[in-house]
């Protein structure tokens, strides 16, 4: 988040990721694409992917009472992380996507 702020160039570098890291870690190649000037599209749409998989994933079943990021058995319908990102890039850099 530091390189987004900044606009500083960001290559992500991820080890092992376990869990709902897997999910969370399609983001990262976006904020890389914002950083170093790149098209978006393919990061977008391993987003979108990577929300897609998340909401059809049955071992999620509780994250830790509140479910705010949706699984198979409570969906949600919108993906608050790619809308907070791309707000974000509008904002910082200007950057404009379709609804």
């Amino acid at each position: 988040m530091q390189c987004l702020v900044t606009k500083q160039p960001y290559e992500p570098k991820l080890g092992k990721l376990a869990g709902s890291q897997k999910y969370w870690a399609a983001y990262l190649p976006f904020i890389s694409d914002i950083t170093n000037g790149r098209d978006l599209t393919g990061s977008l749409e391993a987003m979108w992917q990577s929300f897609q998989k998340r909401q059809a994933d049955k071992r999620i079943t509780d994250d830790g009472g509140v479910i705010v990021e949706g699984s198979a058995k409570q969906p949600t319908h919108w993906d608050f992380r790619a809308e907070a990102l791309k707000a974000y890039a509008a904002y910082k850099y200007g950057l404009t996507f379709p609804s």
